[in-house]
C-alpha cells in the first residue's frame, strides 16, 4: 500500500441523531488528489455495523479492541484486505503507542503495521467527485500514475522486503498446520 500510494487519512465521526447510529466522512490524498467516502454506521457491544438506509444492520461487524492509548481507537476488519486501524485524533503517536499496536498485529501474526503519510494538508488538494469529466479523469490518472512510478522508484526495497516477508510467512504458517 504505502509502496504504491501513500496516502494519507482523515475520519470525521458524527453522531446522525438516532442512537448508536453515526456518520463517518472519510477524505484519503494521494499525489495531491483527494477522495471522500461518507458512510453510515452502528456501533454496537464494541463492534461496529455497517447499515442500509434505514439505518439496519448488514454485514459482518468490525471489532473495536482494546488500545491503552487515551484518543485512539483500533479497528480490526475482516473484508475482502484484513486490517487493523489504529486511529487518533493527534497526528502522530507516542513510540509506546505505536509498539503497543505493533504487539497486536504480532499476536494476530499479521506483517508489521503500515504508517500512512503524514501530509494532512487537505485544503491543498484537487476533489475527485464522481462527475469528473472524462478528460479531468484522464489528466487525474496520468498524475496519479505518474506519482505512483516516482514513489516506487524510491521505494521499491520496501516492496521487495514486503514480498519476501509476505511469502515467508505464508510458506511458515502453512506448514505449521
Amino acid at each position: 500500500l504505502n509502496t504504491f500510494f501513500w496516502p494519507s487519512l482523515a475520519v470525521d465521526v458524527t453522531a446522525k441523531g438516532i442512537p448508536n447510529i453515526y456518520d463517518s466522512m472519510s477524505v484519503i490524498k494521494m499525489y495531491g488528489y483527494c477522495f471522500n467516502d461518507t458512510e453510515a454506521y452502528k456501533y454496537e457491544n464494541n463492534k461496529i455495523f455497517d447499515v442500509n438506509d434505514q439505518n439496519v444492520p448488514t454485514g459482518d461487524p468490525d471489532v473495536m479492541l482494546y488500545t491503552s492509548c487515551p484518543d485512539c481507537i483500533v479497528i480490526k476488519a475482516d473484508d475482502i484486505v484484513d486490517t487493523l486501524i489504529l486511529l487518533s485524533r493527534r497526528k502522530t503517536v507516542s513510540d509506546d503507542e505505536m509498539k503497543e499496536f505493533e504487539q497486536l498485529t504480532k499476536c494476530l501474526r499479521w506483517s508489521k503495521p503500515l504508517v500512512l503519510n503524514s501530509d494532512h494538508g487537505y485544503d491543498k488538494c484537487q476533489f475527485i467527485d464522481e462527475n469528473i469529466s472524462e478528460d479531468d479523469a484522464s489528466d487525474v490518472l496520468k498524475n496519479f500514475i505518474i506519482g505512483v512510478f516516482e514513489r516506487v522508484k524510491t521505494t521499491h526495497q520496501s516492496f521487495i522486503s514486503c514480498l519476501v516477508d509476505s511469502i515467508v510467512k505464508s510458506f511458515f504458517s502453512s506448514s505449521e498446520n
